[in-house]
């Protein structure tokens, strides 16, 4: 039965667009409770759900340019954060600012 519902997910245009928001949502609570890292596991499964879930791409950006450290050694966080937040732009021009 899980298999199915998976499926369903994969292809129903509204039901991928509700199981975003809900890893959106997710992401939010975790973000709100400290926990950064769950906070971008969610935003990555909702992302990866719903490629054009905006603003999941926006707070996963930031999220991931708060876990650089000052001593710059972090590339792949760097370059994951602008792909994100290129994409969050792309999507919604209003991210820009």
């Amino acid at each position: 039965a899980n298999t199915s519902l998976q499926e369903y997910f994969r292809t129903d245009d509204d039901a991928k667009t509700l199981l975003s928001d809900i890893y959106g949502q997710q992401g939010v609570c975790q973000q709100s409770l400290g926990n950064i890292d769950r906070a971008i596991h969610c935003y990555s499964r909702a992302v990866e759900v719903d490629a054009d879930a905006h603003a999941c791409h926006a707070n996963l950006a930031v999220l991931l340019l708060s876990m650089v450290s000052p001593q710059g050694n972090d590339e792949g966080l760097l370059k994951r954060a602008k792909e994100h937040l290129n994409r969050a732009v792309e999507l919604d021009p209003s991210n820009s600012e």
